[in-house]
């Protein structure tokens, strides 16, 4: 099972929402803060959740394709 943003945030002591804040570079997060988030993420090698991403988003950066005939491309 990969690290989530909550491990992440146990491990370094903060929120949640900072762990988010941090790993999305918004500017109110401490640089000493953001640099121990990142360097957790990248201990527990952290991936983003790229359904959870999508569903904030509203983009799934699926490309759909509908074939009449299978057996006659």
């Amino acid at each position: 099972m990969s690290a989530t943003m909550r491990d992440i945030a146990e491990r370094a002591g903060v929120s949640l929402i900072t762990v988010s804040r941090a790993l999305n570079d918004k500017p109110d997060v401490s640089k000493e803060t953001r640099a121990r988030i990142l360097a957790i993420a990248r201990e527990l090698n952290y991936a983003p959740n790229v359904l959870a991403r999508a569903l904030v988003s509203g983009d799934s950066r699926t490309l759909g394709l509908i074939v009449a005939d299978s057996a006659n491309p």
